[in-house]
């Protein structure tokens, strides 16, 4: 065989197990720094948790523990393609849900982004470039390998070959370039959202980065309803500004009686307002006070439905279990978890007992960083001048605040 018609067969292929294999690897460029976070992803009508994993395709919400849907089929993670990812509103990562090792991680991702080396910025003066003349680099490849090939003894294709040019820099397809947002990289910005009832939602943070499709703001404080599943041990221990003790026990008065106590502890800095208990069926136990920070309230229930006591195992009781951070853990119970689960938050956790299947309910001001898509939200203000930001070095530490 001609060494030239080898030459040229090997040249497309090359090309197109290139294309094939950037295609295949890609990952939006945003929502791969939540891979092996703790977050919530809020769709249209409900909410979903778990440790995140990203995919070209698709992401991964794993569960901390397996459920059992109403067809009694067991559950262990929730996915969704692209398809399903436009239900997507917003994904939030709650500082105060991150482990000690996560926090880290989070603090030298945002150091890399407000004061990057020549490498970074390197890297991403190329990227922009490929983006910005993605279809010209593209169409220039395609002809010179249509010229190539025109002096090699086979038939010509020069759609096919321009098409395979083109691919050759396809991996820039789901980046973007805009100028006025390169410029806020690491300061404040303004995002809005217009939700389903047309009432408008603002978030301020720093803006981390963004790609054609997602955008990634940090920092923010946000002061909103919160709803905890109290049926989750793992996801309770999570929780660093609220210590947890339940208890479960028979009844001295009815035998066949649960008695539920909730002993909660605010470990942070700022008030919490507990609002209420409910099971999503129409029982609701009212709360309504404030948990000033380092105080502690205890909640007893006395007349939870059967319904939310179901799977509990009553050889198990009475049943006393404190759920706390495992860098504050002391009980020696508490110190297993902690040796067995102190990695990582993607670590699934302890194999705890069936509890009430409740939420609580209550206000708190959290830190948070917010992953917006572009659909859903525009950043529509600066949060600072352009002059002024212009005459001062970034300040690092105003990201990890």
């Amino acid at each position: 065989m001609d060494k030239f018609l080898l030459f040229s067969i090997l040249l497309v292929f090359i090309g197109a197990f290139f294309s094939s294999v950037l295609q295949q690897r890609r990952k939006d460029r945003v929502l791969k720094d939540l891979d092996g976070f703790q977050v919530i992803a809020r769709l249209k009508k409900k909410d979903v948790w778990g440790c995140f994993r990203s995919y070209p395709n698709a992401i991964e919400l794993i569960f901390s523990r397996p459920y059992r849907n109403r067809r009694d089929k067991t559950l262990t993670s929730y996915i969704m393609f692209a398809d399903m990812m436009k239900t997507i509103e917003v994904i939030f990562r709650f500082h105060d849900e991150l482990s000690p090792q996560n926090q880290q991680r989070r603090l030298m991702e945002i150091k890399r982004v407000a004061d990057p080396g020549i490498i970074r910025r390197t890297s991403r003066m190329t990227r922009n470039f490929l983006v910005a003349f993605q279809e010209a680099i593209g169409e220039s490849i395609g002809i010179l390998l249509t010229r190539v090939q025109k002096h090699m003894p086979m038939k010509s294709d020069d759609k096919r070959m321009q098409k395979l040019g083109a691919g050759s820099v396809s991996f820039a397809d789901n980046m973007a370039y805009e100028a006025v947002l390169e410029n806020y990289i690491a300061h404040r910005v303004v995002v809005e959202m217009r939700l389903d009832d047309d009432s408008i939602v603002e978030y301020e943070g720093y803006l981390k980065e963004y790609s054609a499709d997602w955008m990634s703001i940090v920092g923010c404080q946000l002061n909103q309803e919160s709803r905890l599943p109290l049926s989750d041990a793992n996801l309770l221990m999570l929780q660093r500004i609220i210590d947890f003790h339940i208890r479960l026990a028979f009844s001295d008065e009815n035998p066949r009686q649960i008695i539920f106590t909730l002993q909660l502890t605010n470990k942070g800095d700022k008030t919490i307002s507990l609002c209420h208990i409910e099971d999503g069926n129409g029982y609701q136990h009212q709360i309504d006070c404030k948990l000033t920070a380092g105080k502690s309230i205890s909640i007893v229930l006395t007349d939870l439905p059967e319904e939310s006591l179901a799977e509990i195992d009553h050889e198990q009781l009475p049943l006393s279990l404190p759920l706390i951070a495992p860098e504050r853990a002391l009980t020696d119970s508490a110190t297993v978890h902690n040796e067995n689960n102190s990695s990582d938050d993607e670590d699934q956790g302890t194999c705890y007992p069936a509890l009430p299947h409740v939420t609580l309910v209550y206000y708190s001001t959290r830190a948070v960083d917010v992953y917006v898509p572009r659909s859903h939200g525009l950043i529509r203000h600066g949060g600072e001048y352009v002059d002024a930001r212009r005459k001062r070095r970034v300040e690092k530490e105003s990201l990890s605040e």
